[in-house]
């Protein structure tokens, strides 16, 4: 297959990280995978200085870096179009919501540089509408947090959460990262969308002696992260009251970027903060300490917990997104989010008993030994041959749905009951010497004449004028990629 990724310019994190790992992998199976990403202007300073996009993974596929030129010349069209539609009304407008309009000339300019192919991957939520309305390939949308809880609820953020929100009722091919956000696109939008999971690279991450073996000291280890639903500042708390309860017996050490208000000499909970680790670097650093926490509000699938199971380390964390690999008791103590009581008796009994952090470890390696790259990738491309295939066993169209029902209980953009069996699902019909598929209880018209030539007039359905009248209209289908 061809297959190009939509990926915007991104410092190593586990989101994109995954995202190269799948097309380094897709690329091995002899697949052609592309990536396009940003204009340079919106890549950091050292990635220019390097011409090259994401210069922390070595992907062996071909770069498509949409144009500078393309994408200011969009910007201005962007702003004529406003000023010409609203006057100066519209100028307000545009002063106030200066990020959308530049979103918006991104999208174009990411249209306008996706390569021909047959899958055409959505990584983030804005690259989920430039994939879908670039007609380029198969939509799908790699989906890799519910990101609507990246935005704060704010005025002047309103429009571009609901932007977000959009994104996830576009009929495209979703494919989660986890139980938790196929649950939640499930409960929000009606549609039970497939997920696969994500892994790590079991080879950068394995057991070693721990520093408290030493000198007795416990080393509690987490991620520090400044957005607030990573969970910093309740791991902070939990921190100051095991201090008082437990002194000169443990320490705080975090990775990361050290926290702007929680620095690292602060008199409340202070630690040691790990900056810029190598993989192998942050491996060590598990291996070395005795409790590995995250507490995040919401993650789907977080890498954290699962590097330090495979890196012989116990785990405390919190439960939303890692239901796939943390199992409470088993390989790991789980506790609800922001819950600071139950995280500080979750730590406190792994430091009073180490055989039960032990026990944890040995069962956390053996659970991450489940979670290799070669998996992963195993799932995800057979999951992208069933899309390319027609093989999905959701309507992609649901989420779009008004869920008006008529005195049958059947969606008003479906066929009536008395016509269920006379247009059966994946049927040809001829009205008005037009030709249509029945897909997903509709008729879809089909505008490319090349679909057609292989269909026979014996495999079409002839259809009178009222009862074609009858049949609700779908989504046209312009190439074979609509299907």
């Amino acid at each position: 297959m061809r297959i190009n990724f939509c990926l915007p310019p991104a410092r190593l994190a586990g989101g994109p990280l995954a995202i190269m790992e799948y097309a380094n992998g897709l690329l091995k199976r002899g697949h052609k995978v592309t990536i396009t990403t940003y204009p340079m202007s919106f890549w950091p300073d050292d990635w220019r200085k390097e011409g090259i996009p994401f210069p922390w993974f070595d992907f062996k596929g071909e770069y498509i870096i949409t144009d500078d030129r393309e994408y200011r010349s969009n910007l201005e069209k962007v702003k004529e179009f406003l000023l010409d539609f609203g006057g100066d009304r519209q100028r307000k407008i545009r002063a106030g919501y200066p990020g959308e309009i530049e979103e918006l000339a991104i999208v174009l300019s990411l249209i306008g540089g996706f390569p021909d192919c047959d899958i055409n991957i959505a990584t983030v939520w804005l690259s989920a509408f430039a994939v879908y309305f670039s007609r380029k390939g198969k939509p799908v949308y790699f989906m890799q947090h519910y990101e609507e809880v990246f935005e704060r609820h704010d005025f002047n953020r309103v429009l571009k959460l609901l932007s977000i929100r959009n994104t996830y009722e576009l009929p495209m091919y979703k494919i989660a990262n986890s139980s938790w956000l196929q649950r939640q696109i499930y409960e929000k939008y009606g549609q039970k969308v497939p997920f696969s999971l994500n892994a790590i690279d079991i080879n950068e991450f394995s057991p070693t002696n721990k520093w408290s073996e030493k000198d007795g000291v416990i080393r509690i280890l987490s991620y520090c992260d400044e957005r607030e639903w990573k969970g910093f500042a309740d791991i902070a708390q939990v921190m100051a009251k095991l201090y008082e309860e437990f002194p000169g017996k443990i320490e705080w050490h975090a990775f990361g970027k050290e926290h702007s208000r929680i620095k690292s000499d602060n008199k409340i909970a202070p630690y040691y903060i790990h900056t810029g680790l190598s993989f192998k670097e942050l491996g060590r650093l598990y291996a070395a300490s005795d409790i590995a926490v995250s507490a995040s509000w919401y993650e789907s699938f977080p890498l954290p917990p699962l590097e330090a199971m495979a890196s012989g380390t116990a785990v405390v964390t919190t439960i939303y997104g890692t239901e796939d690999y943390c199992f409470n008791g088993r390989n790991s103590i789980c506790v609800p989010p922001r819950d600071i009581t139950a995280m500080y008796r979750a730590i406190k009994e792994l430091i009073e008993a180490p055989d039960l952090r032990v026990k944890l470890a040995r069962e956390g390696m053996e659970t991450a030994k489940g979670f290799s790259w070669e998996k992963a990738i195993d799932v995800r491309e057979q999951m992208l041959y069933d899309i390319y295939e027609n093989r999905i066993e959701y309507n992609r169209f649901d989420p779009i749905s008004t869920g008006f029902v008529d005195g049958c209980g059947i969606d008003f953009t479906q066929l009536p009951k008395d016509l269920e069996k006379k247009y059966s699902e994946g049927s040809y019909i001829k009205q008005d010497n037009r030709y249509f598929l029945i897909q997903n209880r509709c008729k879809r018209l089909i505008a490319d004449p090349m679909l057609l030539s292989a269909l026979s007039e014996e495999q079409v359905i002839e259809v009178d004028e009222i009862e074609g009248m009858r049949i609700p209209m779908g989504f046209t289908i312009w190439a074979k990629e609509d299907i």
